[in-house]
């Protein structure tokens, strides 16, 4: 097989494992908190991405190009998760946002927070191995950063959801220049996964439903309320008999 040959199957191979992986993240994401088709449906995205990674061209794993190939990736993580939560305190008085961030965010409270968080880390590392590995090296051309960024961007736009879309344009990007900072897909895979767990962890309770808090004592008064509209409808159904006859 001639090279060219073989370059045109894997970006085939590539464009291929992109529209799959498009399609079962978003109808992932539509079923509903807690169900199976979502964690059968988040695995399966994860598994397209390794696949597709496997079966386009591997990117180079190695982080040699990092001083400190473990420190660094994680410190990014950390600095990445504090701008995230300072920007979740803002959404939260943004009616749209907020809505978008809840509605990805209900996965994880109204389900099995355990299973989200794997399912989540395992889908940020076939990420990694797919945008910035095979599409970074196959299809990436003279800009593999802008390139993989965009990619990854608009799988995650099918989602329809715009809080989604912004953050992966962010930390798409981010994730792009680790990758060629460090000449391979660990240290954005391990920021990738520091950073999913980090929000997994300490975002979602800033957006789960406030259960509200009923006192004794407001719980009486609502009580004797009830009863005293209880009262007042029965003693105006009784009709006096001048009333009866009149209506008669």
């Amino acid at each position: 097989m001639t090279p060219d040959r073989r370059r045109g199957l894997r970006r085939g191979a590539a464009v291929a494992s992109w529209c799959a992986g498009t399609g079962l993240l978003r109808s992932s994401l539509a079923s509903p908190p807690g169900s199976r088709d979502f964690y059968a449906g988040t695995a399966g995205v994860a598994g397209i991405w390794v696949a597709g990674a496997g079966l386009t061209a591997p990117g180079r794993r190695e982080g040699g190009g990092l001083r400190h190939p473990v420190g660094t990736p994680l410190a990014i993580a950390g600095g990445s998760f504090v701008a995230f939560y300072a920007a979740a305190l803002v959404a939260r008085r943004i009616p749209p946002l907020e809505s978008a961030i809840r509605r990805v965010l209900a996965h994880a409270v109204e389900g099995d927070t355990r299973l989200v968080l794997v399912t989540t880390l395992a889908t940020g590392v076939g990420e990694e191995l797919f945008f910035r590995g095979a599409w970074y090296d196959t299809l990436g051309g003279r800009h593999p950063v802008l390139s993989s960024t965009i990619s990854h961007a608009t799988s995650t736009a099918a989602t329809g959801n715009p809080a989604l879309t912004l953050a992966s344009v962010a930390m798409g990007g981010l994730f792009g220049l680790e990758r060629r900072a460090s000449g391979g897909v660990v240290a954005p895979a391990i920021t990738h996964a520091t950073w999913s767990a980090l929000m997994v962890r300490f975002v979602t309770p800033l957006f789960a439903e406030p259960t509200p808090a009923v006192t004794p004592g407001a719980g009486r008064s609502r009580a004797a309320g009830s009863r005293a509209g209880a009262r007042s409808r029965r003693r105006s159904g009784r009709r006096s008999p001048r009333a009866r006859g009149t209506s008669a």
